[in-house]
Order: C-alpha cells, then structure tokens, then sequence
C-alpha cells in the first residue's frame, strides 16, 4: 500500500478573526488506506488568554490576627478570589480584595469565562498591575509592588516601610500562583536579603525561586475531526465513575508551561513515533473532512482555537 501525505493549511489573510478550521476535500484519495498517523502541526497564534481571573461576588478578608478591611468603590470593578494582607509589626492588620479593574467598566459575566475576551489577561506586566492597585489601596503607590523579570516574581518593599510592616500575605487561592518564601501564618517575612535604587529610592527585593505552571488555564491541545472515523477515546475522572466517549480526536498534545511570559506566537508538535497511528474504519471513509483544534482546560473545558490576520495553523498526517 503506498503511503499517502497529506499537509492541511490555514493562513488567516483576512482581517477578520475566524476559527482555524482545516479543511480537505479529495475525491478517493482514501480509498484502500487503512490507518492514518497524525504527525506534525504548527500554530501561528496567540489568540488565547494566558490566565483568567477568578470572579466571585462577596470580598472575604484574609484575616491575620486582628484585621481591618480596605475595599473602597467596589461597584465600578469585579472582585477577584484574590487577597492580599499586610500585617504590622503593632499587631494590626489590613486587608484587601485583588480587582479586576480593565477599563473601569462591568461586563456580562457569561457562564464560561473562556468565552468572554473581557477577562483575558494576555501578559504577566496586567497581572502585577492588579496586585499593585490593591497594595496601592493599603500603602499608598510605589511603597510596595511586585514586578515579573524573566521566571520570577519579586516583591519590593519602600524602605520606609521596613519599621512598619512585619509580613505580607496571601490568602490560600493566590498563594499558589506566587512561590514564595512563606512562613508562619503563611506570611512572607520582609527581610534584607537584596535591595535596590530606583530613582534614589531604596527598596528592599524579595524574589521568589521561579514561576510556576498553575496560572496558564490550559493543559494540552486536542485536534478534532467529525467525519474521520477513528476508535473513540475514553476519559474516565477522578470524581466521575462514568467513562466518556470523544468519536473525534485524533491527536491529544500535552502542554507544559512553567512560565507564561514565554508562551510565544508559535506551537509545533513532530513525531517520529509511528506507533501512535489510528486504524481507520473502512466503511465510512470520507472525500471530504475537517480538522478542528482545541485548547483544553485543566476541568476539561475545550476552547476553540481562533486565528488573527495573519496567523497560521498547519497539520500534517500520512495515510498508509
């Protein structure tokens, strides 16, 4: 049986943004093929969110001891499940909610956050702007920010606030975004271990070891095709004794991102493995079939992925 390659593309020359949809059309050119192996793709893209808030409708104070809450003009923005706490070295603490402030106005809250654009945050410069507002709120603008430099985060404290503040917290669904040091009472100790000057300003830096791969919302991609004919793929979860049936993915690719500033414009998959080919079902093979790619969460919710004006999706399988 002679092998047969076949190269689906999707270049994006429009100016309008549509779903990257590969598409074939060939008459008989399956005829007598028995298996396919779906074995290079590339994605020109990055018309995706790197991480999506977390809405929720009431602030919940992270208390550390005893703890006053700062939460002003909370109408105009969305809270977060994020909170931050400063706890001084008299005793008192103060708290606030991390808010979504993208500019300054409300939007429908649809059901699936994926699906509204509104709550994208496309880099890590909007996430440190989020943080920084809500340190803004307690101590008053560039006394205590953090910033992202290559794989980390760092927290810089004024130096005048060094007398006054003892730790910084928080709360247990941020914490494990942002590894750092965190010690009794899950606080992060302000200690001299780094400073730096910015504009004769002395700050001192606490920075943490690295950047973890819990803020970007995906974990693989799926490619998806109704009309190719392919032995179904079970998933069977933790929580679910049930086992669930996909009649159409073709290729599920794991994705591996430890830092989201380095999420680029380009995804590539090559395999030399042949053993991962699927056994067609030669009773329905089709002339015509699309390639769908997916962007899955880490729940399992399937995002699909859309192109820009010049961005480009190619797929490569042989039939044999």
């Amino acid at each position: 049986m002679t092998n047969r390659y076949l190269e689906l593309n999707h270049y994006n020359e429009s100016e309008e943004e549509r779903s990257a949809i590969l598409k074939f059309s060939g008459r008989d050119f399956l005829n007598g093929q028995t298996y396919m192996w779906p074995f290079k793709f590339k994605i020109n893209s990055n018309n995706f969110p790197l991480y999506i808030p977390s809405i929720i409708n009431d602030f919940v104070p992270y208390n550390v001891e005893t703890t006053d809450v700062v939460y002003n003009n909370p109408n105009d923005f969305y809270i977060t499940d994020w909170t931050i706490t400063l706890k001084y070295k008299t005793g008192n603490s103060k708290s606030t909610p991390i808010l979504w402030e993208k500019n300054g106005f409300k939007q429908p809250i649809v059901t699936n956050m994926l699906q509204n654009k509104y709550f994208w945050i496309n880099n890590s410069d909007e996430i440190c702007q989020m943080i920084n507002n809500a340190f803004a709120r307690i101590v008053g603008s560039d006394m205590l920010f953090i910033v992202k430099k290559e794989d980390r985060w760092s927290l810089l404290v004024h130096s005048s606030l060094i007398p006054k503040i003892e730790t910084i917290h928080f709360n247990d669904k941020m914490r494990r975004f942002f590894g750092f040091d965190y010690g009794e009472l899950n606080g992060i100790q302000i200690v001299k271990l780094q400073t730096h000057n910015i504009i004769d300003e002395m700050y001192y830096i606490i920075t943490t070891p690295m950047s973890n791969n819990k803020l970007f919302p995906f974990d693989k991609i799926i490619f998806k095709s109704e009309q190719l004919c392919v032995p179904k793929l079970s998933i069977q979860n933790y929580d679910n004794n049930s086992l669930n049936n996909s009649n159409s993915t073709i290729l599920s690719f794991d994705l591996s991102i430890s830092d989201i500033s380095q999420v680029s414009t380009s995804m590539s998959f090559t395999s030399n493995e042949k053993d991962r080919s699927l056994s067609l079902i030669k009773d329905n093979l089709p002339d015509y079939f699309t390639i769908t790619p997916f962007l899955v969460t880490k729940s399992g919710d399937e995002f699909m992925l859309q192109l820009k004006h010049d961005e480009k999706i190619s797929f490569s399988i042989m039939f044999y």
